[in-house]
C-alpha cells in the first residue's frame, strides 16, 4: 500500500506545531523538507529563519530572511526582521536601510522607526536620530512603545531646567493607559532629566519608581555559589596543569569590570588607536559556559564541566571567540577589542583559553557605581543577568561578589592585567590613557586623546556621554543621594574598616 507524501504546506504546518512546542530542532528538519518540496515558498524560509534565531544559530539566519525578503518583497515584516538580524550580527548600515526599507512599506510600523533612530544614535548621528524620537513621541499611542520613545529621548538629551519635555513626560505618567514596562522607561527617563537640573529628590524618586515597576528577582544564594564555585575550580596550579589547547595570540583585549564603571568610555579610547578593532561587548565567554555541558555531553555545569575540556574541543572554542572579535576587522589590527564588563565573572575560561589576552580592569569608586547602575536601565540579558540593579541591598551584594572574584582572579590566572580607576584617568586624561596605550602593547597615537570625535557604533547606553570630551560631574556624584544610600555607604565603610 503506498501512501501520499505530505505537501510542502503539511510539513510548514507540522514545523509551526513544533516550533510552537518548542521542538526546535524538529520544527527545523520540517521547515528544510517542506522547503526541498517547494524552495520559493517564502514563509517557509521566513519561519525557519526565527527557528534558527530562537536556537541562537546565526549563521544561516540572514541567509534565510534575505530569501524571503526576495521573495515577498513587499512583506514589511519579513523586511523588518531582516533588520533585526542584521542589526544583532553588527552590520549596522545594511540594518538600518532595512528598517528604513521597512518603514517606506508601511509607515506606521513604528517599532521600525524606533530602532532606526537608536541605531543612528548609536552611529554618532544625534540630530537625524533626535528628529526622527521627537517625531514619533508625537505619534507613538501604543501603550508599550511610548515610553520606550521618550526613555530613548531623555538618553541623548542634556536636559536644562524649563525644558518642555519633561512636563510632557509627567502629564503621560499621569494617565493609566500605559503598560508597566512603558511607566518604568518613562520614570527612568525622567530620572535621567530631574538629575540634569539638579532636581536630586524628584530625580532618586522617579528611579525607585522606575526599579520597583518591574522588579526582578536576584538569587543572591545561586550567584554566591557560583562564583564560589569558580574560586574553588580555578586554582593556580589549575592553570600550570592545564596549558594544552590554550591559544597563544596576544590580539584580543578585554575590558571589563562592573556596568557603569567606565568600561565603554576605555573602550572607546582604545578603539581610537589606527591598530585597534573594536568588537563591542561580545557575550561569548557567558554563551561558551552556558553551552560546554551540551558540548561535551556532560552532566556537569561550569566550571567543573572544565575537567573534561580536551585539545581539540579548547582549541575550537579559542578558534570560534576570535572570529567573532575580528569579523569585521581589517586584517592589519594589531588588537581585537572586547568591552562586555562582566565578562569578569569568566576570567577563569579567558586565563585557560587566552592566557596571554590582555585584561584591563575598570575601577570606579563604589558608591557612584552602584548609584549609576540604580538609576539606568541596563540593557536586559537572556538569563536575567542584570536582575541586581534594581535594589540598593542587591547591588551591594553583586559589589562584594564581583569584589571577591576579582581579587582571585589577580592572584591565579596568568594574563596581565590593569587596574585603571575612573577618577585618575578624569583628573589626568594623558598619563592614564598613555597607560593603556602602553599596557595594550601600542605606540602611541594622539588620536586616543581624541577619543569622542572618532566614528564607529556605540552598543551600550553610555551612547551620548562617550561621544563628550572627559567630564568631572560624575565623580563623586553620590554626595547628591547621600541619603538615599546609607545601605551602600554602610556597607563599604564596614568593607574599608576591615581591610585596613
Amino acid at each position: 500500500m503506498q501512501f501520499d507524501r505530505p505537501t510542502a504546506a503539511e510539513y510548514l504546518e507540522q514545523a509551526d506545531a513544533a516550533r510552537r512546542q518548542q521542538a526546535f530542532e524538529k520544527a527545523v528538519a520540517l521547515y528544510r523538507t517542506a522547503l526541498q518540496q517547494e524552495p520559493k515558498l517564502a514563509i517557509g524560509h521566513f519561519r525557519l529563519a526565527e527557528c534558527l534565531r530562537a536556537m541562537g544559530l546565526k549563521s544561516r539566519v540572514i541567509y534565510h530572511y534575505q530569501v524571503a525578503v526576495a521573495l515577498a518583497p513587499t512583506n514589511a515584516d519579513f523586511r523588518f526582521k531582516l533588520g533585526v538580524a542584521l542589526h544583532e550580527a553588527r552590520r549596522y548600515s545594511q540594518a538600518l536601510e532595512a528598517y528604513n526599507y521597512t518603514v517606506k512599506l508601511r509607515h506606521d510600523h513604528l517599532e521600525a522607526r524606533l530602532r532606526a533612530a537608536v541605531l543612528l544614535l548609536r552611529m554618532g548621528k544625534f540630530e537625524e536620530g533626535r528628529r526622527e524620537l521627537r517625531d514619533l513621541a508625537g505619534v507613538a499611542t501604543d501603550a508599550s512603545n511610548v515610553g520606550e520613545v521618550h526613555y530613548r529621548l531623555a538618553e541623548c538629551t542634556k536636559y536644562e531646567a524649563g525644558d518642555p519635555h519633561i512636563p510632557e513626560m509627567e502629564a503621560l505618567l499621569a494617565g493609566d493607559t500605559m503598560s508597566r514596562i512603558s511607566r518604568r522607561n518613562l520614570h527612568f527617563a525622567l530620572a535621567k532629566a530631574y538629575d540634569d537640573v539638579g532636581a536630586f529628590d524628584q530625580a532618586f524618586a522617579h528611579c525607585r519608581r522606575a526599579n520597583e515597576t518591574e522588579k526582578s528577582r536576584f538569587d543572591r544564594d545561586a550567584h554566591e555559589r557560583f562564583v564560589s564555585a569558580q574560586i574553588d575550580f580555578f586554582s593556580e596550579g589549575f592553570f600550570h596543569e592545564r596549558p594544552a589547547g590554550a591559544s597563544g595570540s596576544e590580539k584580543p583585549v578585554l575590558i571589563v569590570g562592573m556596568p557603569r564603571s567606565g568600561t565603554t568610555l576605555v573602550g572607546r579610547i582604545l578603539a581610537a588607536h589606527p591598530a585597534v578593532h573594536s568588537a563591542g561587548e561580545l557575550i561569548v565567554f557567558r554563551q561558551m559556559a552556558e553551552q560546554l555541558p551540551r558540548l561535551l555531553q556532560s552532566r556537569e555545569t561550569y566550571p567543573t564541566v572544565l575537567e573534561g575540556l580536551s585539545e581539540r574541543t579548547a582549541l575550537g572554542l579559542s578558534g570560534a571567540y576570535i572570529k567573532s572579535l575580528s569579523r569585521t576587522a581589517s586584517s592589519d589590527a594589531v588588537r581585537l577589542l572586547d568591552d562586555y564588563p562582566e565578562n569578569f565573572l569568566f576570567l577563569g575560561l579567558v586565563g585557560l583559553l587566552f592566557p596571554r589576552a590582555r585584561i584591563i580592569h575598570c575601577r570606579r569608586d563604589p558608591l557612584d557605581t552602584c548609584l549609576s547602575v540604580y538609576m539606568r536601565r541596563l540593557d536586559p540579558m537572556p538569563n536575567g543577568d542584570h536582575a541586581y540593579g534594581d535594589d540598593i541591598e542587591d547591588l551591594a551584594f553583586y559589589y562584594r561578589q564581583y569584589e571577591r572574584l576579582m581579587s582571585h582572579w589577580r592572584a591565579v590566572i596568568p594574563n596581565s592585567m590593569l587596574d585603571l580607576r575612573y577618577e585618575r584617568l578624569v583628573a589626568d586624561q594623558e598619563q592614564e590613557v598613555r597607560r593603556i596605550i602602553d599596557f595594550a602593547g601600542l605606540e602611541w597615537s594622539n588620536q586616543c586623546l581624541s577619543f569622542h570625535d572618532s566614528g564607529g557604533v556605540v552598543s551600550t547606553s553610555s551612547v551620548w556621554q562617550v561621544r563628550q570630551p572627559l567630564y568631572r560631574s560624575s565623580v563623586g556624584r553620590w554626595r547628591h543621594y547621600r541619603k538615599y544610600l546609607q545601605t551602600l555607604s554602610r556597607e563599604f565603610a564596614a568593607r574599608d574598616a576591615s581591610e585596613r
